[in-house]
């Protein structure tokens, strides 16, 4: 009886970096496609990188899952899932680089040799592991059957392995170690291409790899949550998007039960509007109309012409949207009101 409470005693006092936790990390790669392959080898490489980097720092075991080139096929990503033995205390995350598409639903599929296998499919089966922590990662278009925009630009950026003694380890304890949740995302809402530009693969992947790094120095452990990682990710590809002249716009699902997608205009909300040009997120209710009204100078224009300047304005809002006559809560406009405010 004594040797048992002893043994008890021994393990309740073991340091918290021996107890058995262990990440998870399947890293599936298009990386023998035409049109792709070099970039997703550098999405690979990067997401690799910096999540071991992360375990080291944490003490946390991983165990790597790398289907690349002919390995990457729907039916070995469900075979490995099926086969995935894990822990009650343990994290997954999973990533996809190469091509997707879209035939009507929220999240796209993976278009890689198998059967048709969706990214919410798989965060699905992985929520089944009953894992403390289960991530799905999809960098990939989110449109018809088209394959992802290759952009001929040329960027760089500071080697993941230049960060070093940056990191701070109580941030990789408390991302890896003791959170507690899954999150669905994709690298573009429906409808849309994802982005990969030379020398540093697709921007979606390249962001979250920034957004990392900067949760990992910061000093407020109230910011280090993956909440904060995925909305500075989207704002991150938001901008880079921008500056290479096209629109991507991630999207993310935290606790996917809870059936709230969280848009990009949303993860992008802090950032000020300067100038005259206004980044407006959607609200229940809100109509072209209403929006304009919130814009136009009661004290510049009076009555009749009050109302034809909203009119107007409403019209350059919708054409912006590209006509659409639908507007849900969560989306992005921009639009110029200089002629139109005080």
């Amino acid at each position: 009886m004594k040797i048992i409470t002893l043994f008890i005693f021994s393990i309740w006092f073991l340091p918290f970096s021996l107890l058995s936790q262990k990440l998870h990390l399947f890293v599936v790669s298009a990386t023998n496609d035409a049109t792709i392959g070099n970039y997703c080898k550098i999405n690979k490489e990067n997401i690799i990188s910096v999540f071991t980097q992360m375990c080291e720092q944490a003490e946390m075991e991983l165990h790597t899952i790398d289907l690349s080139g002919n390995e990457a096929t729907t039916t070995n990503i469900a075979a490995q899932i099926a086969n995935l033995q894990t822990g009650k205390d343990d994290a997954i995350i999973f990533q996809y680089s190469g091509h997707g598409a879209n035939n009507g639903n929220l999240w796209p599929f993976l278009l890689i040799p198998g059967k048709k296998l969706g990214l919410e499919d798989i965060h699905n089966s992985l929520c089944k592991k009953n894992a403390r922590l289960t991530l799905t990662i999809g960098d990939c278009c989110n449109f018809g059957s088209e394959a992802t925009f290759v952009s001929k630009d040329n960027a760089t950026r500071k080697s993941i392995n230049n960060y070093g003694n940056v990191i701070l380890k109580n941030n990789c304890n408390l991302l890896l170690r003791q959170s507690a949740l899954n999150l669905l995302a994709a690298s573009s809402e429906r409808g849309q291409f994802s982005q990969y530009i030379q020398n540093i693969g697709g921007l979606y992947t390249s962001s979250l790899v920034d957004a990392l790094l900067a949760i990992m120095k910061n000093k407020k452990n109230t910011e280090v949550q993956w909440e904060t990682v995925f909305k500075n990710t989207q704002k991150l590809t938001v901008e880079l998007s921008n500056y290479h002249g096209k629109s991507q716009t991630p999207i993310y699902q935290l606790n996917p039960t809870s059936k709230e997608v969280v848009s990009p205009a949303i993860a992008t909300a802090d950032i000020p509007n300067t100038g005259t040009t206004i980044q407006y997120i959607v609200k229940s209710g809100d109509t072209y109309l209403k929006i304009a009204e919130k814009y136009v100078s009661k004290q510049k224009f009076q009555g009749g012409i009050y109302k034809s300047k909203v009119a107007e304005l409403g019209k350059k809002i919708a054409v912006g949207n590209n006509n659409k006559n639908i507007i849900k809560p969560g989306d992005i406009l921009l639009f110029d009101i200089s002629a139109y405010a005080d």
